[in-house]
């Protein structure tokens, strides 16, 4: 070998990637997603997606308490400098808001097209899937039978004056549903609807899973919270009973989806569309409904989870999520300064 080549190895070692220091992972190696869904549920999700897709997931959690809005707060201050690919969401209406404010870049996924066009943004920036629905979660030993409340309102009801329970309507589904019961109800009835609640002494817990604690050992009669916290309460053997809402009357109970979407300029966007196409599809939906977090598939063809009896002949709200995301700030503003103050 000449002795004029082997001065340039080092040089050509460099220019050849044989550097200790590891190569970007922007282009193909990693993708990251923000996550609302519970941990549990979705940590062995995204492992198997790792397996089958050779790509690394960081996924990034929130708390409980702070569940969606917390990551909503962080994507929006990332806005200039995205550091994530996906946002896979627990409700809808934070999404939306993302979406209106910028942060969201449009991909439809084709995994998703069998799902009902409702579920589907017609622009493609964002794809619901695996819902909760809204119940009341009755303790047994505290309500005769037939005496169950029925609905929502009764919340405001004094016949059970300190005896009911809701998570903090400033974050996760209880923040989206309280913006939901403003947009039906309009905002001077929905108004008196929360202030009647607050002086008939309704418990505010820190979560919809706190809420289902309270009501499942007897603190409360009943609380107000999402279908996998009262599942939880049924596998734990607790003595309780779910109410399906306001089947009496027009507008049913409140069904609230996953959603996922793609964030704008975040550092891999085909990793990310990789995901999607991943966490939209059919296989998820259906684990999600087998699992321990019982979601309802949007999929008619899938059927419902096996502990949620009648799930599927529930009659639910038919709600526009993009008027509800809204009202959002506002009705957060109404919950902080009148119902927590």
């Amino acid at each position: 070998m000449h002795p004029r080549f082997l001065l340039l190895l080092p040089v050509l070692a460099l220019f050849c990637g044989c550097s200790k220091e590891p190569a970007p992972a922007t282009g193909g190696g990693r993708v990251t997603v923000a996550v609302a869904l519970d941990q549990e549920y979705a940590e062995s999700l995204l492992r198997g997606f790792e397996k089958s897709s050779g790509l690394q997931v960081d996924a990034h959690y929130d708390t409980e308490a702070t569940k969606t809005t917390g990551l909503v707060q962080t994507l929006l201050a990332e806005r200039d400098r995205p550091r994530t690919d996906v946002f896979w969401n627990n409700e809808l209406s934070q999404t939306i808001r993302l979406q209106d404010a910028g942060i969201l870049a449009p991909y439809a996924p084709t995994s998703a097209t069998d799902l009902p066009a409702r579920w589907r943004d017609p622009n493609g920036f964002w794809t619901a899937f695996g819902a909760r629905a809204r119940v009341l979660l009755v303790n047994t030993d505290k309500v005769k039978p037939g005496e169950e409340p029925q609905t929502v309102s009764d919340l405001a009801n004094p016949r059970w004056r300190g005896r009911a329970c809701i998570g903090n309507p400033l974050f996760g589904t209880t923040a989206t549903h309280a913006a939901v019961l403003f947009e039906i109800m309009g905002d001077a009835e929905a108004r008196k609807f929360f202030l009647d609640a607050k002086a008939n002494g309704v418990v505010v817990a820190a979560s919809n899973g706190q809420a289902m604690q309270k009501a499942a050992n007897g603190e409360v009669a009943w609380c107000l919270t999402d279908t996998d916290d009262a599942a939880a309460a049924l596998r734990e053997k607790k003595p309780v009973r779910i109410v399906f809402p306001d089947q009496r009357r027009a507008h049913g109970a409140l069904l609230i989806p996953n959603s996922v979407a793609l964030v704008k300029g975040g550092p891999n966007p085909e990793g990310g569309k990789r995901l999607i196409e991943f966490i939209a599809g059919a296989g998820v939906e259906r684990r999600l409904s087998e699992g321990p977090s019982v979601q309802i598939p949007l999929r008619p063809e899938l059927p419902g989870p096996a502990l949620l009896m009648g799930i599927r002949e529930m009659k639910t709200m038919d709600v526009d999520f993009g008027a509800v995301a809204k009202r959002m700030t506002s009705t957060a503003d109404f919950i902080r300064d009148q119902f927590l103050r």
